[in-house]
């Protein structure tokens, strides 16, 4: 059950986001939509792109939005790392607005409040790719919070130049009801300088920065009724893991730094847009124990690309989109000694001494993506009735422990696609109506182990039998949207529910995914 304060909280939110948007704007446009809404999004794909900047130039109007959602998905195609149940509750509010005739203003907050039923193994809240996670083999009840914050906000035109400035800010806690019963506390910052620069009419370029701190802690893993009948896992990279049932005085964080840079191009005309952007960051993670004993650090490059075409036609608008990611990491373990020395003085220090560190785990993955979306309708209006995309992307990672040699490998391919119509449309109450579906396609999987453990025979071949499986889905959404007048301000306000279902007959599993969101748009 969501508590009180949680709950206090939200509506306090809320109607602070409703009195917001109904005084945000003396002067709201008759009529608008969230077909308008989805257009302007399509033809400003700068504001997608990593660059706070782009705010300063945009065609989007000022506005307000605030959402309040419910979330479920349960079942058994899944990892084994993943939860069987997850119920969550969705709030999300954003502004954007001009400040004066210099600057603009992006802000955006989200909370996710989530209960976890039979997860196991697990107790990062963060997915990464480090070797080094923990958590314990019996399942259990899991909440877990997590708070985004973040602020945009640009100049605009200087001659030529928009300059930006991204502050992000997010926060979670994630803990387990029944025993071992951890804490786990995370944060993250990011702070993004940027600039774009006009060269012409059509042509814009444009680069931005970031630097972002994340951090993982878990102090602590209380055994509540005194029940040893666990075990509790500490990886070191694939079926590497040891056990232990003494918890006193266990202490892990998880500190990454990662700098980052991104550069951007974009070219505009009457009917087309071209945009895209290329970008690289590091990452630098230290693991930290008890008494500031270092297990391993962790490294990892990521280089990514994406590009975005539109092209506006008299029937409608074609939308063409293709990215790619390749990420590469390793692990390197530190064997530490505990060292006490007293000096001339009687003092005593207290240190851990480094004898050697050795990399000892590696991992590469790549995802690339392509999309194709059309809107029939009248573009230049802002209105469309009709849309169809389809979409295609193939993943990859190669994960290896290096003494002894233990891998695993996996290729997969996913197509999606998608039809919608607008059934209802009559005194600006719109009625639109989505199917869609999907294919998931294992195309190569090799696993070596070395360790016949029951953390590789629990989760690793577990995982093994998920990646190799062929998987169906389909999607069903209705979105109904409705004028709401307050004095002379007009507001949109929408209902969207959604329900998708994923089934893999050779081993006979399945997932289900709900939805339902209320909303409230001003603009």
């Amino acid at each position: 059950m969501l508590n009180k304060n949680i709950l206090y909280t939200l509506v306090s939110l809320a109607v602070i986001g409703g009195h917001c948007t109904i005084n945000a704007q003396s002067t709201a446009k008759s009529g608008y939509s969230l077909e308008q809404d989805q257009i302007e999004t399509v033809q400003n794909p700068w504001n997608s792109m990593p660059t706070p900047a782009a705010i300063g130039f945009s065609t989007q109007t000022e506005g307000n939005q605030v959402s309040l959602g419910l979330d479920h998905q349960s079942g058994d195609y899944r990892l084994s790392e993943q939860a069987e149940r997850n119920n969550a509750l969705l709030f999300d509010a954003s502004m954007f607005q001009k400040i004066g005739e210099k600057f603009r203003f992006y802000g955006h907050f989200g909370l996710n409040y989530s209960h976890q039923d039979d997860r196991a193994y697990y107790d990062l809240i963060f997915p990464t790719e480090n070797a080094f996670v923990m958590g314990a083999n019996r399942k259990g009840k899991y909440n877990q919070y997590i708070y985004d914050l973040n602020f945009k906000v640009a100049t605009t035109d200087f001659n030529g130049w928009n300059f930006g400035m991204g502050i992000d800010y997010k926060a979670a806690d994630l803990s387990r009801i029944l025993d071992p019963r951890p804490r786990v506390l995370a944060a993250q910052y990011q702070l993004t300088p940027a600039v774009t620069y006009q060269l012409n009419e059509s042509n814009r370029l444009g680069v931005s920065a970031y630097y972002r701190f994340e951090k993982q802690r878990m102090t602590g893993i209380t055994q509540v009724d005194g029940d040893t009948n666990y075990t509790y896992y500490f990886t070191t990279g694939l079926d590497n893991a040891y056990t232990t049932v003494d918890f006193g005085g266990f202490f892990r964080i998880y500190s990454d730094n990662i700098v980052g840079l991104d550069m951007q191009y974009g070219f505009t005309s009457q009917d087309w847009t071209w945009t895209s952007s290329v970008g690289i960051a590091h990452h630098d993670l230290k693991m930290t124990g008890s008494e500031r004993r270092i297990p391993g650090t962790y490294t990892q490059d990521v280089f990514r690309a994406s590009t975005n075409v539109t092209w506006k036609r008299p029937n409608g608008l074609h939308v063409f989109g293709l990215k790619g990611s390749y990420q590469d990491g390793s692990n390197t373990a530190y064997i530490q000694k505990y060292v006490q020395t007293t000096d001339d003085y009687g003092n005593v220090s207290e240190k851990w001494v480094t004898e050697y560190k050795n990399k000892t785990y590696t991992h590469s993955n790549y995802d690339v993506s392509a999309s194709y979306d059309f809107f029939l309708g009248d573009i230049d209006n802002k209105d469309y009735s009709m849309k169809f995309g389809v979409s295609g992307s193939m993943h990859h990672f190669e994960r290896k422990y290096l003494l002894p040699t233990s891998k695993h490998d996996m290729t997969n391919a996913i197509a999606d696609a998608y039809y919608s119509l607008r059934v209802y449309n009559k005194n600006e109450h719109r009625v639109w109506f989505t199917i869609g579906g999907g294919v998931v396609a294992p195309l190569d999987q090799s696993m070596l182990l070395i360790n016949n453990n029951d953390y590789a025979g629990l989760v690793l071949r577990a995982n093994e039998t998920y990646y190799n499986l062929s998987a169906y889905n389909y999607k069903v959404d209705v979105n109904y949207s409705f004028p709401i007048a307050v004095g002379t301000t007009e507001l949109v306000g929408y209902i969207k529910a959604m329900y998708k279902q994923t089934n893999s007959e050779e081993n006979d599993l399945d997932y289900m995914h709900t939805s339902i969101t209320v909303g409230l748009l001003n603009f």
